[in-house]
């Protein structure tokens, strides 16, 4: 478990409102070091982490796959955290297939991952 302190050595990449829309964060090598989600909708959701050099797509396969219960959050917050050779990418969907596309609640869902 990380102390309070090591948090300050992570970047965030932060998206209110996060959808299928895919996001890159960074390319290249990078460590994904902690998380805080919240989904604020009435249904489930998934938040999908890549590794890739560009923003996914709902074809591409996730390295890491997150689901968020209604009305729920998540974090988590490592010392080394979780190694991705291409980048760190990630989208967000209402279903947990790899391949999903549906949409999840305006404004309902916030993403902060941590990254270096």
């Amino acid at each position: 478990m990380a102390g309070a302190a090591s948090i300050l050595a992570w970047n965030v990449a932060r998206t209110i409102g996060a959808d299928t829309v895919g996001v890159l964060a960074q390319a290249g090598h990078t460590q994904l070091g902690g998380w805080y989600l919240s989904n604020s909708d009435t249904t489930s959701c998934a938040l999908k982490v890549y590794d890739k050099a560009t923003a996914p797509l709902s074809s591409d396969t996730p390295k890491l796959t997150i689901q968020l219960p209604a009305q729920s959050a998540a974090n988590a917050l490592m010392d080394d955290g979780i190694h991705f050779s291409l980048g760190l990418g990630y989208r967000v969907s209402a279903g947990i297939a790899d391949s999903d596309t549906v949409t999840v609640g305006s404004q309902s869902v916030v993403v902060n991952l941590l990254y270096r």
